[in-house]
């Protein structure tokens, strides 16, 4: 499946499928209070609703932190970044439903800038994002997630955002262009 993105940004956009269905909403009001943190939200929409209303479910928040650790609700828990998706050098790591662990890696090449592998007798890669933009074929940033995991689809758009956003942060840090 591949979702793209509506605005080239991770905090701030719509997921929507390649017939142009709105899958997921995620967004990041900028207020005065953002020095100290800020809160993304992350909405799934009702499947069986009905045009012209969009009715969505919120499944997650981030609430990004200056002065403590970003702490993340999912699915009603509540828990620091560190314990929902813990570091291990350049890379982030979770447990899945299904009991297997699967692994954000990041990259500085745009056709991969990150990608999630699951971790078995033969590791695969199950989803990839792409922030290129394609402006001769109207391309978008997407999220591709493999059909072998759509029902984890919820906790890898919930992680991607996490990394994603790290991995521009860093690049911007570098002189890269994120």
């Amino acid at each position: 499946m591949e979702l793209l993105l509506s605005h080239d940004s991770c905090t701030n956009t719509e997921l929507s499928s390649d017939g142009g269905r709105i899958l997921y909403f995620i967004t990041t009001p900028h207020t005065l209070k953002n020095l100290l943190w800020t809160r993304t939200v992350v909405s799934r929409r009702v499947l069986d609703a009905r045009e012209p209303g969009v009715e969505a479910d919120d499944i997650a928040t981030i609430d990004w932190h200056t002065s403590k650790e970003t702490q993340v609700t999912f699915r009603g828990d509540t828990m620091d970044i560190d314990t929902f998706l813990p570091k291990y050098e350049s890379s982030r790591s979770f447990t899945g439903p299904d009991g297997r662990s699967y692994t954000w890696r990041t990259s500085r090449d745009t056709m991969r800038a990150c990608h999630l592998d699951v971790e078995s007798d033969k590791p695969a890669t199950v989803a990839t994002c792409r922030h290129e933009v394609n402006v001769i074929t109207g391309k978008k940033p997407s999220l591709q997630v493999d059909d072998s995991v759509l029902n984890l689809l919820d906790l890898i758009v919930v992680t991607w955002i996490f990394v994603e956003k790290d991995r521009r942060e860093e690049e911007a840090k570098s002189g890269g262009d994120a």
